[in-house]
This record gives structure tokens, C-alpha cells and sequence, in this order.
């Protein structure tokens, strides 16, 4: 059994106190240390199965979007905007949906999720796209620091440090690839919110659109090719943590009969 730390109030500092670490010795150590310790409350969150009712689904949530982006797009663009849907997977995981380090926050040393709302039943996938938005920064410094709560040095750390972590490669080239895949995989949550009601999306949607034409449709197929791959890298991943689990299960039930064992001689 694992226990998710979960919080609404009362914490006292965000994650993104990540962006004091400055370059090698016992700040790089720290910032291992911390993407280690996010990708525990990840992988906590991950490993629970769940159907219960009260969790949206986290795909129908994406084809709520489509449908509203698609009001601003071409027919062919929407269509490929469902092409993007269909790549992405069901599942009975517990995700977060918005679970980037912003969303952890830390009181009295221990990480807590924050801001759950949209929390849902779905592939880790979907968490991976919104980690993604936050691992590439924006552009200058003030951007990046406003929405990413680092700067952009802090970030390409925190994004070198999250792929060796969670993709567990040292292998330059592996790194450079999964970095290159969560590069597009932004663009995803981005392109989809074209049709937000809210008014940042309305007075960038004009901009969002542009990109989206300049850089989106045109590498499509790439775009839903590192889906599919990382989808497959997820699955492998959560194959290793059900088999660790599996592992601490028959651990733990050993040493009980044993300590059974020892208190009836």
C-alpha cells in the first residue's frame, strides 16, 4: 500500500525553490536529490489503480478540448488535432493532469501535491505532457521565471536531471532524444487549449494558432511517433514498479511468518 501526499493549504514554499541551485559540487547533488524525491510523489501517484467515479477521465477531458479548438482551426487541422487524440492512450492510473513542480509544494520537508482539481484516471502520459510545458522555458528569463518558477539555466538543469531520472539513461544521445520528444510534447497542451475561454488564451490565441501552424502540424507525425514512444517507455516503467511491489509484498510477507514463526517456538 502507498500513501500519496496530497495538500490544499498551509504549505510553506513552493518546489521551485529548485532555482537556487547553482552549477556543480553540492548543487547539482541537490538537484538530483530533488528531482528524485518529485518523481517518489510521481511514481506514488502512478502506481495506484483506480475506476472509482469521483476521477474524470483524462483522455475525454483532451477530446473536450479538440472539440473547442477545433472551432478556431481548419477542418483539416482539427483532423489532425484528433489524429494527436487517438495516440493517446486509456488507462486506470491515477494522474494528476497538471503535475508539474509548481504543483508540489513543501512543508516541514515533505513534498505535497497541490492544485488537484483536475485530477483524473488516464496514462502517465498525460503527465508527462504537462511536466513537458515547464521543461522547456519561455522564451527570456522573466517569462520563464513567472510560469516555470525557475529561470531558463534552472530549467535545461531540472529538465537533464528529470530525463536521467525518470528514463534511468546516462547514454547522451538516449538524453538528447527524450529531450527532444518532451520538446513536442508541449506543443500538445498548448495547441489544445487553443479553444480556453479564459483572457490569456483569447488575447494569445491568435499566437497560439501561428506557432501551431509554423511548428505543430507541419511535424505531426514526429509528434505522434513520440507518443507512441514514450508511451512504451512509460509501460515498461510501470512493469518495474508493479514488479517492485510485487517484491516488497513477498519481502514483507516473509519476515511476518517469520516473526509468526519465531514468537510460536
Amino acid at each position: 500500500r502507498c500513501t500519496i501526499q496530497m495538500h490544499g493549504t498551509g504549505c510553506t514554499a513552493h518546489f521551485f525553490i529548485v532555482a537556487v541551485i547553482a552549477v556543480g559540487g553540492i548543487y547539482r547533488y541537490r538537484c538530483f536529490k530533488m528531482v528524485a524525491d518529485f518523481l517518489q510523489q510521481l511514481n506514488q501517484l502512478h502506481a495506484v489503480h483506480t475506476d472509482n467515479p469521483v476521477f474524470s477521465n483524462a483522455k475525454e477531458n483532451y477530446r473536450k478540448q479538440v472539440e473547442a479548438a477545433s472551432k478556431y482551426l481548419t477542418e483539416e487541422e482539427g483532423k489532425m488535432l484528433e489524429q494527436v487524440l487517438e495516440a493517446l492512450p486509456e488507462g486506470d492510473r491515477l494522474v494528476h493532469c497538471d503535475a508539474h513542480p509548481k504543483n508540489i509544494m513543501i512543508q516541514n520537508g515533505d513534498m505535497l501535491w497541490i492544485d488537484m482539481e483536475g485530477m483524473s484516471v488516464g496514462h502517465p502520459i498525460y503527465d508527462l505532457i504537462s511536466i513537458a510545458v515547464i521543461l522547456n522555458g519561455i522564451r527570456t528569463d522573466e517569462m520563464t521565471i513567472g510560469i516555470c518558477g525557475m529561470d531558463i539555466q534552472t530549467v535545461q538543469k531540472f529538465k537533464d536531471c528529470f530525463i536521467r531520472k525518470y528514463f534511468k539513461t546516462e547514454d547522451p544521445q538516449t538524453i538528447q532524444k527524450f529531450g527532444s520528444i518532451l520538446d513536442s510534447l508541449r506543443l500538445i497542451r498548448t495547441v489544445f487549449a487553443v479553444g480556453f475561454t479564459s483572457k490569456n488564451t483569447e488575447a494569445f490565441r491568435p499566437a497560439i494558432i501561428a506557432m501551431s501552424r509554423e511548428v505543430f502540424f507541419p511535424n505531426i507525425q514526429n509528434i505522434i511517433g513520440g507518443i507512441k514512444f514514450l508511451i512504451k517507455q512509460s509501460d515498461n516503467k510501470l512493469i518495474m514498479i508493479r514488479k517492485l511491489i510485487i517484491i516488497c509484498m513477498i519481502i514483507l510477507s516473509s519476515s511476518c511468518k517469520s516473526d509468526k514463526d519465531n514468537r510460536t517456538i
